[in-house]
């Protein structure tokens, strides 16, 4: 009697186990499907999502040089506009009707 008695007190045991970790796999599930979903989502192990931030870095140095060099020339053809107003609005006639 004693045996019977253990053997089911184990076979709760282990059911509830199984049914706990069911549980906590499907929520997994249900949260990697929603971050899928995403937008900020990142595919891969570490080592991919840190090449993928090493690339985001750099792109956006990039383009703070850009804009840093767009802003000069910007600056550049309001002081040229103040010197030869003539020229400027000629240069601004072949940016705006001239160029890709």
């Amino acid at each position: 009697m004693r045996l019977l008695t253990d053997i089911r007190l184990y076979l709760v045991i282990v059911t509830l186990s199984f049914l706990g970790l069911l549980i906590n796999y499907t929520n997994l599930k249900d949260e990697h499907t929603k971050c899928k979903m995403d937008n900020s989502f990142l595919p891969g192990g570490d080592i991919q999502k840190a090449n993928m931030q090493e690339k985001i870095d750099s792109l956006n140095s990039e383009i703070f040089v850009l804009q840093t060099i767009n802003g000069r020339y910007e600056v550049a053809l309001e002081l040229f506009k103040e010197k030869n107003k003539k020229g400027a609005d000629e240069f601004e006639l072949i940016l705006t009707t001239q160029t890709e």
